[in-house]
């Protein structure tokens, strides 16, 4: 039984400003996550709870709602997510 994946504002600006190739990459992954098919890994310390899926040099970060939802919450590059993730968490939280 698949998911439905809710994408938060963040996570469209961003998918936005990609290339084409990118897009579809990111596009495709998104599509596969709704079947939890991809590269995921669940974060741990401050960000338990979340997970992490890879899309070649991009990250999004999601989590699961109750009534088999997975939101995404925020897709950045690899090399900044994490950090500028952790800094924004609690206004994401709150939107």
């Amino acid at each position: 039984m698949s998911y439905r994946v809710k994408i938060r504002v963040q996570v469209w600006k961003f998918y936005a400003r990609l290339g084409p190739q990118d897009r579809r990459a990111v596009k495709r992954a998104l599509l596969q996550l709704a079947g939890e098919r991809g590269d995921i890994r669940s974060l741990r310390d401050r960000l338990e709870g979340y997970y992490r899926l890879r899309v070649g040099t991009y990250r999004v970060i999601f989590r699961y709602l109750e009534g088999r939802i997975i939101e995404c919450v925020y897709m950045n590059d690899r090399a900044l997510i994490y950090d500028v993730f952790e800094s924004e968490l609690h206004r994401i939280i709150t939107e």
